[in-house]
């Protein structure tokens, strides 16, 4: 199985040093990314429940934000407090949390892209190699390239990768299709939805037939201006590269050797256009 990446002809040096950007939510073309319905903070479940069911494992992250004058307090006696407060007129604080849910939740669905961005990064691959909208719109009209990489790849099918955010660890490191629907995926806090948060698009972005893979940005192999996040793909992974209907042909060969000089048993294809159809047709470059 294979996977494909688009390139533009303005920037072709993942081919020379293997090192492939994995792009903030925050910059992508697409403004309803990674940007859920927020329907509520807390759902269908109950705010006092929730509190008294995780003051043994979340009450120290608690602890770690608050204001530094309360720090001066004994942990213990601090948590004790908190859940007295709370479980001795849990009516009130039920009704005070439904006000707070109502001002936070439209604040978290603007703010969510420019938090996500700060740690989370994405590859966006395509399972089609053959589609002239991606060549027009993310191979500088046809004259870049399109990458093939082995989707069994070590380095696509990664485990074991922690971050900050243990919510989203598991979906490190392996590449996962989007799925495209009408409606915006809905976010509750204590149901994180992270898969209908990364991987759920517009149903106007199903001809790019996607698969995206997360990482996070702490493990990038270089930082350009500490907003561009490479991440080193290994020769091994790379299968062929196919050179667009425009690509200068002038460039072909100096492009070919810059390749080569990683992996030698990469192939090369030179795309050209269907003479009876509206399709995009594929031959092989001997070199």
């Amino acid at each position: 199985m294979s996977l494909f990446k688009y390139l533009p002809s303005s920037n072709l040096q993942p081919l020379e040093n293997r090192q492939f950007r994995f792009t903030q939510p925050i910059e992508f073309n697409d403004p309803f990314e990674v940007r859920p319905h927020f329907s509520a903070m807390f759902g269908k479940h109950d705010i006092v429940e929730l509190i008294n069911e995780h003051k043994d494992t979340k009450f120290d992250d608690l602890f770690n934000d608050v204001p530094f004058y309360l720090k001066l307090f004994p942990r213990t006696w601090l948590k004790r407090a908190f859940l007295t407060l709370i479980n001795s007129n849990p009516d009130i604080f039920r009704e005070r949390m439904k006000e707070v849910e109502k001002k936070i939740s439209p604040l978290a669905q603007d703010s969510w892209p420019a938090i996500i961005s700060k740690d989370v990064g994405i590859l966006c691959l395509s399972k089609n190699p053959e589609n002239i909208l991606m060549w027009s719109h993310y191979a500088d009209s046809h004259s870049g390239v399109l990458v093939e990489f082995d989707e069994e790849s070590e380095f696509f099918n990664q485990s074991g990768i922690s971050s900050d955010n243990k919510d989203i660890d598991k979906f490190y490191g392996k590449v996962l299709p989007v799925t495209y629907r009408r409606s915006r995926p809905t976010f509750e806090f204590f149901d994180k939805s992270w898969p209908d948060i990364f991987f759920t698009k517009s149903i106007d972005w199903a001809y790019e037939e996607e698969h995206r893979m997360l990482m996070p940005l702490s493990e990038a192999n270089r930082v350009i201006n500490d907003k561009i996040y490479l991440f080193e793909i290994p020769e091994k992974a790379f299968k062929a590269v196919y050179f667009g209907v425009n690509f200068p042909t002038a460039k072909i060969i100096d492009t070919i050797e810059s390749v080569k000089r990683f992996n030698k048993e990469i192939k090369f294809y030179q795309a050209y256009l269907s003479k009876t159809k509206y399709d995009i047709e594929y031959r092989v470059i001997e070199s």
